[in-house]
């Protein structure tokens, strides 16, 4: 983890056209990475394929960057904050698609 978080990255087919889902139970944030989006199947999955090679340090600092926004959404408590940053990821998730087609 970082500094105390505990965090795992997963992914997941989902039906829908989301970026990620952070989800944060306790003390450990899950990042759940969309399999359906373009940012998984062209950096992401590539990047964790090669790990090993010089690739692992570009794929921990889009982790570490992906973590960071993950748990700052899950600071919102509010509803419309809430509201609000889940529309940012949206528009953030179809910006990163658009600018990967």
């Amino acid at each position: 983890g970082i500094h105390g978080l505990r965090f795992r990255v997963e992914h997941e087919s989902c039906n829908n056209d989301d970026f990620y889902m952070p989800l944060l139970k306790g003390p450990e944030l899950r990042l759940v990475l969309n399999e359906c989006h373009p940012f998984y199947s062209m950096v992401y999955s590539p990047l964790a394929k090669h790990i090993s090679t010089e690739h692992g340090e570009s794929l921990q600092s889009v982790v570490l960057l992906l973590v960071a926004s993950a748990r700052a959404e899950c600071m919102f408590g509010g509803f419309r904050e809430r509201a609000i940053i889940k529309r940012f990821r949206k528009l953030w998730g179809d910006t990163v698609a658009a600018f990967l087609s």
